[in-house]
């Protein structure tokens, strides 16, 4: 057993943990501490290890913004970086900022408690130690708690079950007979990437998905000068973009232009690639309009029919829903279902039957007999990280109690009864690239937590109307997106079915980034900072009443 205390503790060593761990460390100076379940820095580019794993954002902005040097495995050149390349990044950007000692790898947080006398955090760890903080990070992922389907039959089979969140080390899918439940983004990578190595590959589809290709090439050394020579300027302008996801953003709407000048562009986004460029960066309402949607979403069904070669399966390929899942960019993803040794099951027309020692039975009697089950199915998003981490508050209050079917917290940020907690990519946090939208965050928990050390607070914490505000502000928002016709995880509805509920703000990140500095310029009008004498005060008063 063991006690350390500390100013600040963070959960998680991801992209978002490990930039809070420099920004309070390094720039403020504070004492932190950082608990990791991984043997190593990454989050999720440290447990996703399968086939084909990718960045589908341009590398130049999949990165830190104040950090140009990149490590020694970084391809410059490469539009998009390798999941193992970033990996390296952000595990050399720890070293090379002196974080890695900050971090106490192989370790769970499983309990943080918020200590109302001593206005402290104490969380707790499989490991049997104690470490108590004035201030609680949370940073544990959008995308980290697996899903696994139920599938009768599956604890019967023999052969190996995969998760691809959780891809174990050095092990490879060549020669195998392979079953792929899941064609979201990372079981749509891994399908195009695996199908050139395995023996026989069926793919177990639920929901057509909408693919573009990736796009991925070298980028000119033109391009190359000008990323490396105009980094903070162009950063400074990504910024105030929605997404800063690299690309520039139309002003322009689908049914603003003709036809034939709207199958131009939507052909140039093609032939470019990117999901989010597809979506995003073609016309500006693509997310917001449905007849506009529709103009896109026909374009790709064009492609399938002309990619693929079977009738059969063009249909099971082709959607029947918006374009409004989160965007899916992989090359050759449909020419992929052309190999011999590729199938596809629509598992909603012909469910599975049941898994047996060897391999997979269909509802129509077919079966499949496979040596590996490759479940590509997705996360518990947003708040599934806390599962399987108590985190309580003020009087007792648990955190995903407080949350319940539809969690929500100031800016993705701040949640009432939990002082001096700051959740990274919370509920409501900004839909956008995911490293300058964690940079904005975190940028602004370092300053609030500056501000209440300026003025000598003891807690800090965010009024329930803010909250309450900011909860109807992004719902409504994310209710008028075409996202909101489908179920998906970005409305948590690939798991919470019976009540999907907006999980991001919508409204882009140059929007929220104001909202974020109006707080600071205001000095924190959506908080409330309490000295430790006004603290006394309120748990006295308390008593009385309860006396």
């Amino acid at each position: 057993m063991s006690y350390l205390k500390c100013d600040v503790i963070i959960i998680g060593a991801g992209v978002s943990g490990i930039y809070a761990a420099h920004k309070l460390s390094n720039d403020l100076g504070l004492d932190v501490v950082g608990i990791e379940k991984g043997s190593d820095a990454g989050g999720t580019w440290y447990w996703n290890r399968y086939p084909g794993v990718q960045a589908d954002t341009d590398s130049h902005v999949y990165r830190y913004s104040g950090d140009p040097t990149v490590s020694p495995s970084w391809d410059r050149a490469a539009r998009y970086q390798k999941g193992s390349q970033i990996r390296d990044y952000l595990q050399d950007f720890m070293k090379r900022q002196d974080l890695d000692k900050i971090f106490h790898f192989e370790t769970t947080a499983t309990t943080a408690d918020f200590k109302e006398e001593q206005a402290r955090w104490e969380a707790r760890t499989d490991r049997g130690q104690t470490f108590s903080a004035r201030y609680l990070i949370g940073a544990a992922g959008v995308l980290s708690k697996p899903v696994l389907p139920n599938i009768p039959g599956l604890a019967s089979f023999t052969g190996q079950t995969i998760h691809t969140a959780r891809w174990p080390e050095g092990v490879s899918l060549a020669g195998a007979r392979v079953a792929v439940f899941g064609t979201g983004s990372t079981g749509c990578q891994l399908i195009a990437n695996a199908a050139t190595e395995v023996e026989e590959m069926v793919v177990f589809q639920r929901t057509a998905q909408y693919v573009v290709p990736a796009g991925q090439r070298r980028w000119t050394d033109s391009e190359s000068h000008h990323y490396e020579e105009s980094f903070a300027e162009l950063w400074d302008a990504w910024r105030l973009t929605r997404l800063a996801c690299g690309f520039e953003e139309p002003q322009t709407g689908a049914q603003d232009v003709d036809e034939k000048t709207r199958e131009e562009v939507f052909e140039n986004a093609w032939e470019e690639g990117g999901g989010f460029n597809f979506m995003f960066g073609t016309f500006s309402d693509l997310a917001f309009n449905r007849v506009s949607n529709n103009a896109a979403a026909d374009f790709i069904k064009q492609k399938i029919n002309v990619i693929v070669r079977d009738s059969d399966t063009v249909k099971d390929l082709t959607p029947t829903e918006p374009y409004a899942r989160r965007p899916v960019a992989v090359d050759n993803y449909y020419e992929t279902f052309n190999r011999e040794n590729v199938s596809l099951v629509n598992s909603r027309r012909n469910p599975i039957r049941s898994v047996t020692p060897h391999g997979i039975t269909l509802d129509d009697g077919r079966f499949f007999e496979v040596d590996v089950i490759v479940f590509a199915t997705g996360f518990e998003a947003v708040d599934g990280a806390y599962r399987d981490f108590h985190v309580q508050g003020r009087e007792g209050t648990n955190l995903l109690e407080h949350w319940g079917d539809a969690p929500s917290s100031y800016l993705g940020i701040a949640t009432p009864k939990f002082p001096n907690f700051f959740t990274v990519l919370g509920p409501l946090g900004v839909f956008s690239n995911l490293p300058p939208g964690i940079e904005a965050q975190v940028d602004f928990i370092a300053e609030v937590i500056a501000v209440a050390d300026s003025t000598e607070a003891a807690t800090i914490e965010v009024h329930p109307d803010a909250v309450n505000r900011w909860a109807v502000e992004s719902t409504e928002m994310a209710q008028g997106s075409v996202f909101a016709e489908v179920k998906s995880w970005i409305f948590g509805s690939n798991v919470h079915t019976d009540s999907p509920r907006a999980l991001f703000y919508f409204g882009g990140l140059g929007s929220y980034r104001q909202r974020l500095r109006n707080e600071i310029d205001n000095r924190l009008p959506s908080f409330q900072l309490s000295t430790r004498s006004r603290l006394t005060q309120q748990r006295e008063g308390a008593h009385h009443v309860h006396q």
